[in-house]
């Protein structure tokens, strides 16, 4: 699917522009990601990406890329969609948000950005 189908989440922007920190564990591998944060304008907004298949990751759940993330950037907070988001972050001691829909691991579930907790 094009990137221009591919529609950016309301409120995303003012999220990541409020935080310290941004960064991303994705299973996408990294040249379709680096396409898709440039085509939305938002590579500026990450500290770091991780992509397990190209960065030598076992892919989510395993904590070790999150584990990595958290020592180096004292992340307090993980925001994903999936449990495999949230398993992680909440192994190594991270506050959970889930994103569009009720997770057992989540602290917190949002529906819209603009609802984000943490500004």
């Amino acid at each position: 699917m094009p990137n221009d189908r591919k529609p950016l989440f309301p409120y995303v922007k003012d999220v990541l522009s409020a935080s310290d920190a941004n960064v991303l564990v994705t299973h996408r591998n990294r040249r379709s990601t680096e396409e898709l944060l440039e085509h939305w304008n938002l590579g500026q907004f990450f500290e770091e990406v991780i992509c397990p298949a190209d960065d030598g990751y076992s892919l989510k759940p395993d904590i070790h890329a999150y584990k990595y993330l958290h020592d180096r950037y004292r992340l307090d907070l993980a925001v994903g969609d999936q449990s495999t988001d949230l398993i992680p972050a909440r192994k190594i001691g991270l506050k959970t948000c889930s994103f569009r829909e009720a997770n057992e691991f989540a602290d917190k579930t949002i529906y819209c950005y603009s609802e984000f907790p943490y500004k």
